[in-house]
């Protein structure tokens, strides 16, 4: 009959299971990090396209307004159509409000001035792009 062997102070071949929790553990983390990384810069992309567009639709805004007769000036939504096409799959939403000065200041050069606020905002209302503008009317009354 064969007598067991025994093992002697060298250590058998293989991985312990303390090594592989470690591996999984290290592993498991740098997945997590460049998970993070990832929906990180997913949100800057919006944040960048956002940027990028919401200027360009406020000064077409104050384009169209402008073509307008100041008589026909009104506050509400504005296009959004053509910048929203061009900038990708954000959506976004333009308001106009227009509102005119009081007119003691200006009587004495019988003028008139109009504000002119435009908001453009992404659906989540996370991003926001101000315009104020101001416009002055010699010889009208707003």
């Amino acid at each position: 009959m064969m007598a067991p062997k025994k093992l002697t102070g060298h250590r058998g071949t293989g991985f312990t299971l303390l090594e592989v929790l470690i591996a999984v553990f290290v592993a498991a983390t740098a997945l997590l990090a460049v998970w993070k990384l990832h929906a990180q810069k997913a949100g800057l992309v919006q944040d960048i396209q956002f940027q990028a567009t919401a200027p360009f639709l406020a000064e077409q805004a104050l384009a169209e307004i402008d073509a307008l007769p100041p008589e026909r000036h009104a506050s509400g939504p504005c296009r959004v159509d053509d910048a929203a096409a061009s900038s990708g799959t954000i959506p976004l939403r333009c308001e106009v409000l227009i509102e005119w000065m009081d007119p003691k200041p200006w009587k004495s050069l019988d003028a008139s001035v109009e504000r002119i606020d435009i908001t453009v905002s992404d659906a989540s209302e996370t991003n926001r792009f101000r315009l104020r503008s101001y416009r002055f009317y010699p010889g009208k009354k707003g």
